[in-house]
């Protein structure tokens, strides 16, 4: 289990929460003011990461100025958690910091 992250200099804690909103539709919702993303326990686990992912997503762009509507978000987080799941090599080369190819 993941209790908080760190996203541009922010500890966001994480927490589950059922019903989340009137909208049926959210699995997720992200609370700047609090600095708190409330995860629906209810779904898988792998709908958890991916949620996760889209609402890390939001709250960078918010810090950054980055304008997405909230479908480009959802394509764009599904998308990078299907490389990251695909290709875990990959995303542990990237935290580590090691390289990606061979120096020449």
């Amino acid at each position: 289990m993941i209790e908080s992250i760190r996203i541009m200099g922010k500890t966001i804690h994480i927490m589950a929460k059922p019903h989340l909103v009137a909208d049926e539709e959210a699995r997720a919702v992200l609370e700047t003011r609090t600095l708190r993303i409330f995860i629906d326990p209810n779904i898988d686990g792998q709908e958890q990461a991916e949620v996760c992912l889209h609402e890390i997503f939001e709250m960078v762009a918010r810090d950054m100025g980055i304008t997405i509507d909230h479908a480009g978000m959802q394509r764009y987080s599904s998308g990078l958690y299907a490389v990251l799941r695909d290709n875990p090599e990959v995303a542990a080369h990237i935290v580590a910091g090691r390289r990606i190819v061979p120096k020449p």
